[in-house]
């Protein structure tokens, strides 16, 4: 599962909700052959095709399968509205039993909404900057920046906030201890703050350190992903990825590829300009995150040194992307500047240049659209209107 953002401003309004604060193209179903085009029939990646001219423009004997694969595209959709926030600044969303939590940093609260739609349920009020989110379904814990402090709320009626993890006690003076990235794994919670990651279990109990960015790297952790060995993390400022074991025990590879040192995460991939740092997922032996106008992966148990990272997919305008989650055999993600949600087939280890597969888009108008989430029905995904307001939306997968 992966993350990307959103916030809620002083008024949260879903479904006829008043006053509750909390946060051209066609384009077709893509299948499985869009790198060919040959399989029109299919409805493969309706406009690869359409774009290279694979079945229509090469192969003039097999042109029927080109026609069949432009009719297989489907119109572009409207996205389902399940909330709207007044003066948003930034949401985030983590997706749990069939509701998404979620936090408003600029109204202090924290809510959840059913995926079928219908009333926010508001859980917090008057947080301080409440940013990252994460649930075990029982019980909700967020970050909040004006404190930076974790926060717990049991999900049972008559339940409030409470401090899990206090503020670090050390002087900030760089005011970068925030906590800007949570997931739960099972019983555990991981913590991204400031510089460093920490686990702790979801019961409460030790915090346990398990990295440290080099001095040299000030890697600051902004999402995770885990394989129940390491945790990896995009990581904002360093623009990298990186990993730790989640046994506390990390000794990391440095830069110079030969000298390790204790708590130092390993570096898988380094110098991404336009990281995505909100966003990164496992998939099989491979890490994936979005790095300017493209999705990159690298073997997950290797560094930079051992193999080369991969283009697996261009975004559809080849313009920078603001968020993306793999759900099954496609990648959903939003282009930020064209305003739209695309999808792509998962391809990890596709043949690199021009034959690397470009995305399909299936909504326009969607303004920075990020924070995408997945269930087996349909996608999740914020945007920013021009009023100011933000949306919580959903597409049918």
């Amino acid at each position: 599962m992966t993350h990307g953002k959103l916030s809620i401003g002083a008024v949260l309004l879903a479904a006829g909700l008043a006053g509750a604060c909390s946060s051209s193209k066609s384009s077709g179903t893509p299948g499985t052959a869009g790198a060919t085009g040959a399989a029109g029939a299919t409805g493969a990646a309706g406009a690869t095709a359409g774009s290279t001219g694979a079945a229509g423009a090469t192969a003039g004997s097999t042109g029927a399968a080109g026609a069949t694969g432009a009719a297989g595209m489907a119109a572009l959709v409207t996205p389902t509205d399940l909330a709207t926030v007044a003066g948003c600044g930034n949401i985030r969303m983590v997706l749990q039993g069939g509701k998404i939590y979620y936090t408003s940093k600029m109204t202090g609260a924290v809510a959840s909404i059913a995926v079928t739609g219908g009333t926010p349920t508001p859980i917090a009020m008057t947080q301080n900057k409440p940013n990252p989110i994460a649930t075990d379904g029982t019980t909700v814990f967020w970050g909040n920046d004006g404190d930076k402090t974790v926060m717990k709320q049991a999900l049972t009626a008559g339940a409030t906030a409470s401090t899990f993890v206090p503020a670090p006690t050390a002087a900030d003076p760089m005011n970068i201890n925030n906590v800007n990235a949570l997931l739960v794994d099972g019983a555990t919670l991981y913590i991204g703050r400031g510089y460093d990651t920490y686990k702790i279990p979801t019961a409460g109990g030790t915090m346990t350190q398990l990295s440290h960015s080099p001095d040299a790297d000030l890697g600051i952790p902004g999402a995770f992903a885990t394989d129940g060995t390491h945790l990896y993390q995009a990581e904002i400022g360093h623009n990298a990825i990186t990993r730790e074991s989640v046994d506390g025990m990390q000794n990391g590879l440095l830069e110079d590829g030969t000298t390790h040192a204790a708590l130092a995460p390993d570096r898988i991939a380094v110098s991404r300009s336009g990281l995505v740092t909100d966003a990164i997922a496992i998939s099989g032996s491979y890490v994936v995150w979005a790095n300017n106008n493209g999705i990159e992966d690298h073997k997950k148990d290797e560094s930079q040194f051992a193999s080369t990272l991969t283009l697996i997919a261009n975004s559809a305008e080849f313009s920078s992307l603001s968020g993306f989650v793999i759900s099954g055999t496609k990648i959903y993600m939003g282009e930020s500047d064209s305003s739209e949600v695309e999808v792509v087939n998962l391809n990890l280890t596709p043949t690199m240049g021009s034959d690397t597969p470009t995305a399909t888009v299936i909504a326009t108008k969607q303004t920075v659209p990020a924070e995408f989430l997945a269930d087996d029905t349909n996608i999740y995904f914020t945007t920013i209107e021009k009023d100011g307001t933000c949306k919580i939306k959903k597409i049918a997968k």
